[in-house]
């Protein structure tokens, strides 16, 4: 009985072969990141970056929104629960963590690859269009819908480019 356990542990010698299997995955896992382009590592890391500032910032403002209406002398309305308020903020802060995480990830990749300074227009234009695409397919909107948003943030980044450049000739 003692020599058929000793026989069945010793093919893992004596090791938890969960571990052995987690310490490979993550040897492999640091051999690909090494292999990884540049491009692509900094682009992930740009899109994680601006993602979680759109969350926590859209959940600080609705959530600094709501505490405003309530010191108002306006009562708010009774019918909304406190669970369906914190749902939307929740939704709200998802939906802007995926607007800006992925127009700053997509921005990055295009200038990284075209070996660039600065955003051009047409890079601002793909990064609007495929962030306002990806951010209503997130909220489940009709594909319509989806196009139209896509050609909307990709002119309003343009024009929001445009209107700051301006200003930026007229200080100097």
């Amino acid at each position: 009985m003692a020599e058929d356990k000793e026989n069945l542990s010793m093919p893992f010698n004596n090791k938890n072969p969960l571990k052995l299997f987690l310490a490979t995955k993550w040897k492999e896992f640091q051999a690909s990141l090494k292999t990884l382009p540049p491009v692509l590592l900094e682009s992930a890391v740009a899109a994680v970056d601006r993602g979680v500032h759109g969350a926590v910032f859209s959940y600080y403002l609705q959530t600094v929104s709501v505490l405003v209406f309530a010191s108002s002398a306006v009562p708010p309305p009774r019918f909304i629960s406190l669970k369906a308020t914190q749902k939307a903020r929740l939704m709200t802060a998802r939906d802007m963590a995926v607007l800006m995480g992925t127009d700053a990830g997509v921005s990055r990749a295009m200038i990284r690859m075209q070996g660039k300074e600065n955003q051009d227009v047409r890079t601002r234009m793909v990064s609007g269009f495929i962030a306002g695409v990806l951010f209503s397919i997130v909220r489940r909107e009709p594909p319509a819908r989806v196009i139209f948003n896509g050609v909307l943030l990709a002119l309003a980044k343009n024009l929001e480019s445009l209107t700051l450049n301006q200003i930026r000739k007229k200080d100097i």
